[in-house]
């Protein structure tokens, strides 16, 4: 009898036990979120959200929880349910990250150059949200936006098949404490460094920053070793959720051995990363050069008054034709610029920016010096001659506008 009643005491304590648990009061209503209605993005304006997207939600005191959300509309479905603190009146913070992780901090250490590289389409699309709210049957709307600062270069390229190869920026801080309670992004003792823009297409870069103020340099590099150094008068502000965008064109080198001429400066405008305000431009850039053919002689673009053989008129790259470079320029061509009969006529000479004076001739071109004619048939296609093999200035017969086609050593000549 005794055993039994022992037995007896232990269901008794285990049902008073259970009685207990049910009287403990689970909060009623779960924490339910949406997107905010002032977000209106898409994938396509790079801002983000489509079905199934993944969101992190990490919740204050007194919530104190996380868990994964998955947008389905404007709606935040959660992976696990957050409640309200029993008897909560008071507000409690919610953070949102996306792309989704699963860390649960609230401050975030982000480089913006992790590794080395620069991966703008994952930092293009990172966002962060921030709401407070005391306990609601309302969902509570969580407006997200990007904590970074975008910047787009558009690029003309004049240059012919010389293409584009780097854009990077240099003296910009890519690395930062992200507050996600505050909204804020600390740069303090964060170094400036040489960020590289990606290269969305052949006429387009983009690099995500830091919110800043700075006056970095742009440096563009093309395939051929061409660089245009833009430097900006006074910083800029970088400022967060802004997109700044500039526009430039490159233009082959113009003057003669060092001097720059024909540089088109460019400023940004900036846009939310959703009313455009003007801003700071860069000065017109310093240009050096890579291995480029010019023509030089008797002749002249829009200005018909500069003094023979004062100017070398860049040629545009036309890429390879049978392992062979292709040149081409379209110039005006007149004799009576000069009255020397030793100096009527032009020729090609090929050297660098960084090529001394001494040597810019070294690598010319011109009609072949026992060529009986005086001036070339362009009726046909005309092998040219080195100053080793030894030439002499080619010439035309008649003035006018012309587009050469240099093709190897090869010129082949049409007068428009």
């Amino acid at each position: 009898m005794k055993k039994i009643f022992t037995y007896t005491l232990g269901l008794l304590a285990l049902a008073a036990c259970n009685k207990e648990a049910a009287e403990i009061e689970v909060p009623a209503s779960q924490i339910r979120f949406s997107l905010s209605g002032e977000f209106s993005f898409t994938k396509a304006t790079e801002a983000a959200f489509e079905d199934n997207d993944e969101i992190q939600i990490i919740a204050g005191a007194p919530v104190n929880a996380a868990t994964k959300a998955t947008v389905d509309g404007t709606s935040l479905n959660l992976t696990s349910a957050l409640y309200w603190g029993q008897g909560q009146t008071t507000s409690t913070d919610f953070v949102a990250i996306y792309p989704y992780t699963s860390s649960t901090e609230t401050t975030v250490n982000y480089d913006l150059l992790y590794g080395g590289t620069h991966d703008y389409d994952y930092h293009k699309l990172y966002m962060i949200a921030k709401a407070s709210s005391a306990p609601t049957e309302d969902a509570i709307a969580l407006p997200f936006k990007h904590p970074f600062s975008k910047v787009l270069v558009d690029i003309t390229n004049n240059l012919g098949s010389d293409a584009v190869a780097s854009v990077v920026f240099e003296g910009v801080k890519m690395q930062g404490a992200l507050d996600l309670v505050a909204g804020t992004v600390d740069i303090t003792g964060a170094e400036a460094v040489n960020a590289p823009a990606a290269a969305i297409d052949a006429t387009h870069y983009g690099l995500i920053v830091m919110p800043q103020t700075a006056q970095p340099r742009l440096v563009v590099t093309t395939t051929l070793g061409s660089t245009y150094t833009y430097t900006l008068p006074a910083a800029f502000n970088f400022e967060a959720g802004k997109v700044a965008t500039a526009a430039i064109t490159l233009e082959g080198q113009g003057g003669s051995g060092d001097a720059h001429g024909g540089a088109i400066s460019f400023g940004f405008s900036v846009t939310d990363w959703s009313a455009a305000a003007e801003n700071p431009g860069f000065n017109e850039p310093a240009i050096s050069m890579g291995n480029y053919w010019y023509a030089v002689g008797c002749l002249y673009d829009d200005d018909d008054e500069i003094e023979p053989w004062t100017v070398d008129f860049p040629m545009n790259y036309g890429g390879l034709v049978d392992s062979k470079e292709v040149w081409t320029l379209t110039i005006n061509y007149d004799e009576s610029m000069t009255d020397q009969e030793v100096s009527k006529g032009f020729k090609f000479r090929r050297y660098a920016s960084t090529t001394a004076d001494e040597n810019k001739w070294d690598t010319q071109y011109g009609m072949w010096a026992d060529d009986a004619n005086t001036n070339m048939n362009i009726e046909f296609d005309y092998g040219l001659a080195t100053a080793t093999d030894g030439n002499k200035n080619i010439r035309f017969e008649t003035a006018g506008n012309y587009t050469l086609t240099l093709t190897g050593n090869t010129l082949v000549v049409v007068k428009n």
